[in-house]
């Protein structure tokens, strides 16, 4: 298993620019607070814009419609 480089959280916070850059190019990039890992920095995937809002409006039908078949239906064009 290949070891993941850890950076403090001082240090990535006065590199963060070069932090996002090497998650961008594909590299882990684990932050540690105290020596612990907390958090990896990962670029957000293409194809992800908008899936949380488009969740959110699907919970929110499935609560005023109480119908999944009809609201999966009604939305499926936005998918796509």
């Amino acid at each position: 298993m290949p070891v993941v480089p850890t950076v403090g959280m001082h240090q990535a916070k006065t590199e963060l620019s070069r932090l996002v850059a090497r998650a961008l190019d594909g590299e882990d990039v684990v932050i540690t607070r105290r020596g612990q890992p907390t958090v990896r920095l990962v670029p957000v995937a293409p194809d992800a814009s908008g899936v949380v809002e488009r969740a959110e409006r699907l919970a929110g039908s499935l609560r005023t419609s109480g119908t999944l078949g009809a609201t999966a239906e009604r939305l499926r064009g936005e998918w796509d």
